[in-house]
């Protein structure tokens, strides 16, 4: 009987104690279980959201390829596309954070769908950027007559840096200094160029401003920023060395991302062929790229309003006829773009089927690549009708003498 007593007790107690555990789950379960099978669908729906994301830019990539791919297509013949292809795929995205590169497109969950996006943008832009180029050759071919009635009369500089540095008009408050990428030559031109810059203007505050330097780095001295400049950057060491020298500040402007970043687009080049490059390259990276400079130089500019802005690139950024150009930033600035470019670059010709032997060509300069045969061939090159620097796409063109022994690509 006792023991009996004693089942029925601890059977009551052990009621007493579970009723609040059960009830507290049957509490955490009953907001689903309220609204039947929607709470399972719920739990679902992030992952099917991200699953048709997905999918939809995946659409969008294939239509926007195919529509820019026919286009690439009927381009006229002698017209050069010297930025944008049609991107087929993006890959090695791990480093395209959404929230940095489209913080307005809420919709973007990840890195792979922050290629896509881009993709699809890039495939955009190639369409209209081929509208836009329509234009620019029709305004070169309208004025061709006097851009080589000009371009000959110039008499030729003997020290071309230092007649550049002289004919930079005194109120400029953005300088130009647009590159093709990986002669020394042209980096000792640049960093001479600095050094007369500064000779005639010996009072006022200049300030460099470069590609070739990670965002918002500061050039102190190669001892303590070399640590935080990737190696494919150690090549322009020199022209920060001189600048410090001249007392010319120096500042990077690459976004983090495209700093030596892994991320790659297929694209299709304009002799059909599939073939890969950084997704900085195109057409869309450079838009980001271009644009996320622009706020640095306005952020600087708010804080250096009479400074002598020079901005160092690549000459396709800021080039007053590229898509996005920089030279445009900001109207109140007064503008003046030069460009330095080799007299010759390698190139490869075949003897039979396994030897390429490597021979010097002209390098076309940045007008000359816009429309086949063009040829303006005297070293230097500057306008004086008013608007044929907004049509050539420089004031100044200046094609350095290079060697081509250490040239790199």
């Amino acid at each position: 009987m006792r023991r009996f007593i004693l089942l029925v007790t601890l059977s009551l107690v052990l009621q007493h104690i579970a009723a609040p555990v059960y009830a507290q789950k049957f509490a955490l379960w009953r907001p689903f279980a309220q609204r039947g099978g929607a709470g399972a669908a719920a739990v679902k729906t992030p992952r099917t959201s991200h699953i048709n994301i997905s999918r939809q830019l995946d659409k969008r990539v294939a239509a926007t390829y195919v529509q820019a791919e026919q286009a690439q297509t009927q381009l006229p013949d002698g017209r050069r596309m010297i930025m944008g292809e049609p991107v087929q795929k993006v890959f090695k995205t791990w480093e395209l954070n959404p929230q940095e590169l489209y913080p307005q497109q809420t919709f973007l969950r990840n890195s792979e769908q922050t290629g896509k996006y881009l993709a699809a943008r890039n495939n955009r832009l190639f369409l209209q950027e081929i509208r836009r180029m329509e234009k620019v050759w029709m305004q070169i071919d309208e004025n061709l007559p006097r851009l080589y009635t000009e371009a000959q009369a110039l008499d030729q500089p003997q020290e071309p840096i230092a007649w550049l540095a002289d004919v930079i008009p005194p109120q400029t408050t953005q300088l130009f200094i647009g590159e093709a990428h990986g002669y020394s030559e042209i980096h000792q031109s640049v960093a001479n160029l600095l050094r007369e810059i500064r000779s005639r203007q010996t009072a006022r505050e200049i300030i460099l401003f470069t590609e070739f330097l990670p965002e918002e780095l500061k050039w102190t001295g190669r001892r303590p920023s070399i640590a935080d400049v990737p190696e494919l950057f150690h090549k322009y060491f020199p022209i920060w060395d001189q600048a410090l020298e001249s007392k010319i500040q120096v500042i990077g402007l690459e976004l983090p991302a495209a700093v030596d970043g892994p991320c790659e687009v297929r694209y299709l080049n304009a002799r059909g062929m599939l073939t890969k490059t950084s997704v900085w390259a195109s057409l869309e990276g450079v838009r980001l790229r271009n644009e996320r400079w622009v706020k640095t130089l306005t952020k600087y500019r708010a804080q250096h309003p009479d400074a002598l802005f020079i901005i160092y690139t690549g000459a396709d950024h800021s080039l007053y006829n590229r898509p996005f150009t920089l030279a445009d930033n900001n109207a109140s600035e007064k503008t003046f773009v030069s460009v330095l470019y080799p007299n010759k670059f390698k190139s490869f010709a075949s003897s039979g089927r396994l030897i390429a032997t490597p021979i010097a060509k002209t390098m076309p300069d940045p007008l000359e690549r816009l429309i086949e045969d063009l040829d303006f061939e005297r070293p230097v090159v500057k306008w004086t009708s008013p608007d044929l620097p907004q049509i050539a796409g420089f004031d100044v063109r200046i094609k350095v003498p290079v060697q081509l022994s250490d040239i790199d690509y």
